[in-house]
C-alpha cells in the first residue's frame, strides 16, 4: 500500500482512501495558494519541516521562477531513525543557517 507523506490519510466521502487524481488537485491548490503568499509576504526563505515538504516547495520555487531559498529541517516524527532530541537538532539547524535569531525572543 502506497502511503501519503507525514502519515496524511485522505478519506473521500465513503470512507475510501483518495490517492489518485485527487492528490494531483490538492497539490494544485496548494502551490498555488504557496505562490500566493510568498508573492504578497515577500518571501525570501521557505524551510520545509521534512524532505516532502521540502521537495514540493523547491517544486513551486522552480517551476515559479521566485527568487525563494529554500531550506529543510528533518520532520520531528517520533519514529524516524535518530530522532532523539529533534527540538535541539532544530535549533542546532537553524543556527547553522543564521536563522536562529528569527525564532528567538
Amino acid at each position: 500500500m502506497n502511503r501519503l507523506p507525514c502519515e496524511r490519510l485522505l478519506l473521500n466521502s465513503n470512507n475510501c482512501r483518495t490517492c489518485g487524481p485527487e492528490i494531483q488537485i490538492l497539490h494544485s491548490a496548494c502551490d498555488k495558494a504557496l505562490i500566493d503568499a510568498i508573492k504578497i509576504l515577500k518571501v525570501e526563505i521557505i524551510i520545509g519541516i521534512g524532505g516532502y515538504a521540502e521537495k514540493r516547495a523547491q517544486l513551486v520555487v522552480q517551476s515559479s521562477k521566485l527568487p525563494v531559498k529554500v531550506l529543510c529541517l528533518p520532520h520531528p516524527s517520533p519514529r524516524a531513525v535518530n530522532n532523539k532530541n529533534w527540538s535541539e537538532k532544530a535549533t542546532q539547524k537553524l543556527s547553522e543557517f543564521g536563522l536562529l535569531e528569527c525564532f528567538t525572543a
